[in-house]
Parts: structure tokens; C-alpha cells; sequence
């Protein structure tokens, strides 16, 4: 798989967790007051989960920016050499990026 598939998928994957913890936010039943510290502590662990998912995906992100700015230079580099195969691939590699990734790079 290639790395940028990698990242994306990794991307992705986390980005389903941080959809399924929204969606399954745990009912806290404020009348019974002996089940309170274990709710409050459940919505805890869902916000740190929430907050490690949120810095997963923006180092995702960040390897993808720079990932897309090495790919430009190298691009450029090559269109300098008139090396039309390593232009073309490494346009095809920010296209990619783009592709799969338009929120999250805007270049």
C-alpha cells in the first residue's frame, strides 16, 4: 500500500472513531446520584478519546501538507531537469492528495 493510502486510511479510520464517540455519547441519568461519578468519569474517557483522535488527525494532516509541499518541489525540480516521467509522478502524488484529502490541503 502506499504511504500516502497508508496515511489517508489512518485518517480515516480515526476519524470514524471520532464519529462513533459522538454518536454514542452515554446517557447520564442526573436523579441517581450514586451512578454520577461513573458517568462523569465514562464522559471523561470519551472527551480523551476525542482530543487523542483530534491530534492523530491533525499529524495525519500535517504529514500530508508536507508530503504535498515535497512533492511540489520535487515536481518543480524536475520540470526544471525536462524530466517529464518524475513531473508527471509527482503531480500525479499531489492530485492524489487532493483528491482524497481536498478539505485538508489547500493548495
Amino acid at each position: 500500500m502506499n504511504p500516502l493510502r497508508k496515511l489517508a486510511h489512518r485518517a480515516e479510520a480515526q476519524s470514524a472513531k471520532i464519529n462513533e464517540l459522538l454518536t454514542n455519547i452515554p446517557t447520564v441519568n442526573i436523579d441517581v446520584v450514586t451512578n454520577a461519578g461513573q458517568s462523569l468519569q465514562t464522559i471523561q474517557q470519551g472527551f480523551d478519546e476525542i482530543d487523542r483522535v483530534v491530534d492523530t488527525n491533525k499529524a495525519a494532516i500535517r504529514e500530508l501538507e508536507a508530503e504535498y509541499k515535497r512533492l511540489a518541489s520535487e515536481k518543480n525540480k524536475a520540470g526544471q531537469k525536462g524530466n517529464e516521467t518524475q513531473y508527471n509522478a509527482s503531480k500525479a502524488g499531489q492530485k492524489a492528495i487532493k483528491e482524497n484529502h481536498v478539505p485538508l490541503v489547500n493548495k
